[in-house]
């Protein structure tokens, strides 16, 4: 029923080491029907930081994590 609304839709995790990638997989197969721009995680958040800032710091983060930091 929300996506027949107006209303955008945003699933929010506090993982820290998975990607998106892996958590869209994961709700998908959960049943979810879900895109991976809805889903918004601590990494996302810190990636968007840290664009913001104009910074590239090291990185020491979960392997799993890495592809949300690509580019």
């Amino acid at each position: 029923r929300l996506r027949s609304t107006p209303v955008t839709i945003r699933f929010v995790t506090n993982t820290m080491k998975e990607c998106k990638r892996d958590l869209l997989e994961s709700l998908t197969k959960l049943g979810f029907d879900i895109a991976e721009n809805e889903i918004f995680t601590s990494l996302t958040a810190a990636r968007n930081l840290l664009e913001q800032k104009q910074v590239w710091p090291l990185l020491l983060v979960d392997d799993k994590a890495l592809p949300d930091f690509t580019g």
